[in-house]
């Protein structure tokens, strides 16, 4: 319907302007013809009644154009203006020459009366010319979509590379860990060693992120800790296929116990509180553990609704380790922003 409407509307504008062209050629052609249908005016009072109301609407007319130019960066909107403005100036100036205000008024031959009329004629076509005819200039910049401008700029700091990337590989993690354990309780051995291959490549990024901040044996012991926590859930994952409660519960513990060692290993790095750490990385596995559990079942909907559950409470792992980082090492991340410009 929307663009219905303005498919109409481009429409009704072009009837409009060719009406405008086509009409007065005809209409001239025949006052030409037959001169008693040019009904000509000779009383003052009436011209300049008629006069005036021309010069009014001239001027509105420009102030609207000149409202709508103030946002514009094209100054030929702006001359447009002002050429009502002179139009409408003149007209009025030629209007009071046979206002009833005044006790003389100017005779129809007098020369003065006709050059006035040419003076708004000319001088108001010669100002519609210039603006029609002169180009853009070069300094105004060719507008874009508030989409493409925001897609072609981008503010890079290390710290926010840093942000990025953490919480990119850690969401990345939960998807891929959760291919894992789907494809391995359907018994899709072929898809389950793809799942797991991706998975442990994301687990050497995350190491080697960790490294790049805080060094290798660091990197490398972030690493060793992480690769035994995926194997937890592999752990628990079994537990589900066997209906095993027992082999579940060791997972879920083993999974609590990683996460006090992770704590230590990040406070020491960086002081983040452990009582934090432990709980974010707590709740990282019995989200994911839930999610297991809905594969399980084969309840399909609460299996989605609670990936995206894991997916986000990941982030808040990576939002505090990446703040202390940045603070641990603030000569490697205090960078100023760099614009990287998209064509």
């Amino acid at each position: 319907m929307a663009r219905t409407s303005s498919r109409f509307r481009v429409h009704a504008l072009w009837i409009g302007i060719a009406l405008s062209l086509a009409v007065p050629p005809p209409v001239f052609a025949l006052l030409i013809r037959r001169p008693e249908l040019d009904v000509v005016l000779g009383s003052p009072t009436s011209h300049f009644y008629i006069v005036s109301l021309v010069a009014f609407l001239s001027t509105l007319l420009a102030v609207a154009v000149l409202w709508a130019a103030r946002g514009l960066p094209d100054p030929r909107t702006f001359f447009l203006g002002m050429g009502f403005i002179a139009m409408a100036t003149i007209f009025l100036a030629h209007g009071l020459g046979t206002s009833p205000l005044f006790h003389q008024h100017i005779a129809p031959g007098d020369p003065a009366a006709s050059f006035s009329a040419y003076a708004v004629g000319g001088g108001g076509a010669a100002t519609l010319a210039f603006v029609a005819c002169s180009s853009t200039p070069a300094a105004t910049p060719t507008a874009k979509p508030v989409e493409q401008v925001r897609s072609s700029v981008t503010s890079l700091t290390p710290a926010s590379e840093l942000r990025t990337q953490m919480n990119r590989l850690l969401d990345e993690h939960v998807y891929l860990a959760m291919a894992a354990t789907d494809t391995a309780l359907d018994g899709r051995g072929d898809e389950y060693k793809g799942a797991v291959s991706a998975l442990d490549a994301n687990s050497a990024q995350l190491g080697g992120l960790i490294s790049s901040a805080y060094g290798d044996a660091a990197g490398k012991a972030f690493l060793d800790g992480w690769r035994r926590h995926i194997g937890f859930f592999v752990d628990y994952t079994q537990g589900v296929a066997g209906k095993d409660q027992p082999k579940r519960a060791k997972a879920v513990a083993d999974l609590n116990q990683y996460a006090k060692d992770l704590a230590d290993l990040l406070n020491s790095a960086n002081g983040l509180p452990k009582d934090a750490v432990i709980g974010l990385v707590q709740s990282h596995a019995i989200a994911l553990c839930t999610v297991i559990d809905a594969q399980g079942s084969g309840d399909s909907a609460s299996q989605y609704a609670k990936s995206r559950i894991a997916a986000d409470q990941v982030r808040q792992i990576g939002d505090p380790l990446t703040e202390a980082t940045v603070l641990k090492f603030p000569d490697k991340f205090s960078s100023p922003p760099q614009v990287s410009a998209k064509p």
